[in-house]
């Protein structure tokens, strides 16, 4: 885990070093073509917020598997958060053309090297605001479970 950072509103430029970090110094409105203006997607309703998971994945196996995302969000010891607020994809992967792109699963081949990914979760605006109770990202691998303490 590389970062874990909470707010309300993503940047969603897909080649940015910031790509779903959160509240930045950027635009949070798309010009249509008609000459309106709308939200982008990523703006977290009223209540809501979101907690961005930054981490890089090397894997170090003997054969080729698939990787599927098994993380969660616990904030004060127990609420637990498994929801994306993407529709087809539980993580962002950056490809070799330096862009993120959603996933549900990945293939890996052996010793193929380091991968950044960004994965986001939407959680009550009390996850973000509340920072005196405990959070921490609760990551399933091999049928293991890790906590990476953020606060």
């Amino acid at each position: 885990v590389t970062d874990v950072v909470c707010g309300t509103n993503l940047e969603t430029t897909l080649d940015s070093d910031d790509y779903l970090l959160v509240d930045g110094d950027f635009d949070t409105e798309i010009y249509l073509l008609d000459g309106s203006t709308t939200e982008k997607a990523y703006v977290a309703e009223e209540g809501r917020a979101y907690v961005v998971v930054a981490y890089d994945l090397t894997y170090t196996g003997k054969e080729a598997t698939t990787y599927n995302q098994q993380m969660s969000i616990d904030y004060n010891d127990g609420y637990l958060y498994e929801e994306h607020p993407y529709i087809n994809s539980d993580f962002e992967l950056r490809g070799e053309d330096g862009t993120f792109q959603g996933q549900t699963y990945y293939d890996v081949e052996p010793l193929s090297g380091t991968y950044e990914i960004r994965s986001c979760f939407d959680v009550p605006e009390e996850v973000m605001t509340n920072t005196e109770a405990p959070l921490s990202v609760v990551i399933a691998l091999d049928g293991q479970e890790y906590t990476y303490t953020v606060r």
